[in-house]
């Protein structure tokens, strides 16, 4: 028998559960009793045997809202397959009730499989108030079952920014975990915080065609023939002198953008031209113009535009491209974007980085949080002085001590350090082994197991540790294998970015333009006026249900900290004297209205933007609170009637 641990090469945030069962203390059940079964703990699980038909386990007092919850999240086996059962009791109907169960099948065999029972949507579930949950295992009298823990989820479970119903369970990259608890779902080195985040930066901008028949706004002109897009592009053919794309109808502070990002594949070189216009001067000049070459069979081209004339300061209404191309050329756009000056959030410059892309995954420098795909940031790079560019940490061992620095990195041990590297130890334990590790802050641990070294297969995943803790994975060894070999993978994605972070904010004075969403259920609306608060909600095509007597009735944000203090000297109102500091989106007790750097609608009538810089509420001289403010608002996706408000 042959036993191999290796380490292979995802920041972590805590699972985000209203209640979690860990049953990590024997003989410890955690308040949960039973019906036709036995129970008991030991092992770090619970477990059971039925001792008569339909057997359950059930528990009162967890008292949570449905609405904050998708469901239960449940890791189970049983020595039989079959259906595993949610029951809920709610306020007002406190009882287990058949009109109030989840039925999610158990295939397993005997192994251990991570089930989520979700009742978002019923309605019984939604708008309630949870009393009590049972959970039903599968079998019949003699039958075996098992539960490792079990997790009260809230809307995300993994704090990544997708809700847990749009991620679901299906495993994507095939790494043992499920998309909703996995910080990298599609396995491509980036968080998917940071993808979400990267699509919707502050004063952000994003054309990405992925709606068959749908340009997005953006119309043909002069020697210019668009179709589609389809699959995720927009075709064009320059079909004589002149060839326009332009996009109008929009609302961007220049001043919080800084580069736009066009990504275009093209068959022969040529150049692109980017035009813009803005609120005083509608039209598209040369002054207002950045031109780039664009070489054959380029990913595209980036525009600088931190320096560019009539840019910074404007409120930009219209975008326009020019490809210069010989007539003829059929060329394809799969997406046009707009930066804040550091797309990928990694501390460098886009103008620094640039548009090659060395490591060859398809990612211009600007775009990639890993430019030379050696496995460690950018951004963890510059803060250790390594090179960004040069891959050479994927193989340099610094400290001599066996284990590359990118490895070290990654596993989150110090490559300087001979003595701290990355440990793993095994023994045996009857027919078994223990294999055992030291973890460290927001690494996850994933134990796999292979016959033949090609092809692995994931025996359990531990994520998002806290660190400092040692991990223990009994396993046993199937004695009809000629050979087996284990290995414990350690994963860290690239670092989420701090978007609120870097420089303040560009003082420039916001349009008086409103911003709606309309899903044909409600109807919500912003304005400059307002501080770029909710002023308008309502059922579609019926009346405001907000009050906007003042800035403070407004649906805003608000908050507060340190002391009370009279101010009174200074232009504090004597009616919110002494009063701490409490900067407020809307204006202050005066109505005097709150600075709206922008207001930019996003994702067509889908969503929008917004950046305020707050008022003190108890002052009357309009004095500012030293913050800003950003929000993005838009739709909850396949739930018409909810609003998702990000602050």
């Amino acid at each position: 028998m042959a036993v191999c641990l290796m380490a292979a090469l995802q920041p972590a945030t805590a699972f985000n559960a209203l209640a979690p069962y860990e049953f990590e203390s024997a003989g410890d059940t955690q308040g949960w009793s039973s019906n036709n079964a036995n129970l008991g703990v030991a092992g770090g699980s619970l477990s059971g045997t039925v001792t008569a038909p339909d057997p359950q386990m059930f528990r009162g007092g967890p008292s949570f809202p449905g609405s904050a919850s998708s469901g239960v999240l449940v890791r189970y086996r049983g020595s039989k397959d079959g259906s595993v059962q949610l029951f809920w009791a709610r306020s007002g109907s406190n009882f287990f009730s058949a009109t109030r169960v989840i039925t999610v099948p158990y295939t397993g065999s005997g192994d251990w499989q991570t089930l989520f029972l979700s009742p978002g949507g019923h309605d019984e579930w939604d708008g309630e108030l949870i009393t009590q949950l049972r959970l039903d295992p599968a079998g019949s009298t003699g039958d075996t079952f098992e539960m490792e823990w079990l997790q009260v989820l809230a809307w995300d479970y993994d704090n990544d920014g997708w809700p847990d119903e749009l991620e679901g369970t299906t495993d994507s990259d095939g790494d043992g975990l499920m998309d909703m608890e996995d910080l990298d779902s599609d396995n491509n080195g980036l968080s998917d915080a940071w993808e979400r985040q990267i699509h919707n930066a502050p004063g952000s901008v994003r054309f990405d065609f992925e709606t068959d028949s749908d340009p997005e706004g953006w119309a043909a002109g002069g020697g210019l023939s668009i179709t589609g897009p389809a699959l995720g592009r927009l075709s064009g053919e320059v079909t004589a002198a002149d060839p326009e794309l332009s996009r109008g109808r929009l609302h961007l502070m220049g001043g919080l953008i800084e580069g736009l990002i066009v990504r275009l594949e093209s068959p022969v070189a040529g150049n692109l031209t980017f035009y813009w216009s803005h609120d005083a001067d509608e039209s598209f000049v040369a002054e207002r113009s950045v031109t780039v070459a664009v070489p054959a069979g380029s990913m595209g081209a980036y525009f600088d535009l931190s320096s560019a004339s009539e840019w910074n300061g404007e409120l930009i209404t219209g975008l326009r491209l020019d490809p210069d191309f010989p007539q003829g050329t059929v060329f394809s756009i799969d997406s046009i974007r707009t930066s804040d000056g550091d797309f990928d959030q990694d501390g460098l410059s886009d103008s620094a980085e640039g548009w090659t892309d060395p490591d060859g995954d398809g990612l211009a420098n600007l775009e990639d949080p890993d430019s030379d795909g050696d496995g460690v940031s950018d951004s963890e790079e510059t803060r250790r002085g390594w090179q960004v560019l040069d891959p050479i940490e994927a193989t340099r061992d610094s400290d001599g001590d066996g284990v590359t620095d990118a490895e070290e990195s990654t596993a989150g041990t110090d490559p300087m350090s001979a003595d701290d590297r990355p440990r793993t130890q095994f023994s045996r334990t009857g027919l078994g082994l223990e294999i055992t590790m030291n973890t460290r802050p927001g690494r996850s641990y994933a134990l796999q197991r292979s016959s033949d070294l090609a092809s692995w297969n994931v025996d359990s995943v531990i994520p998002q540790v806290t660190g400092g803790e040692t991990l223990a994975w009994p396993t046993t060894i199937d004695p009809q294998m000629a050979r087996e070999f284990h290995r414990v993978s350690v994963t860290a994605p690239m670092e989420e970015p701090d978007l609120t972070s870097g420089d303040s904010p560009t003082d420039e004075v916001g349009s008086t333009e409103e911003a709606f969403l309309d899903n044909g259920t409600l109807r919500l609306g912003a304005s400059t006026r307002a501080g770029a608060s909710f002023d308008f909600l309502a059922p579609s095509g019926g009346g405001n249900l907000v009050n906007k007597h003042d800035q403070g009735r407004l649906i805003q944000q608000s908050y507060y900290a340190g002391s009370t203090l009279n101010r009174i000297p200074d232009g504090q109102s004597p009616s919110w004297s002494p009063w701490p500091w409490n900067p407020i989106q809307g204006g202050d007790s005066s109505n005097k209205q709150a600075l709206v750097q922008e207001i930019s609608v996003s994702s067509f009538g889908e969503g929008f933007f917004s950046r305020t810089i707050p008022l003190l509420w108890d002052m009357t001289t309009g004095e500012q609170g030293k913050a800003y403010m950003d929000q993005w608002n838009e739709f909850e996706p396949g739930l018409p009637d909810v609003i998702r408000v990000t602050c």
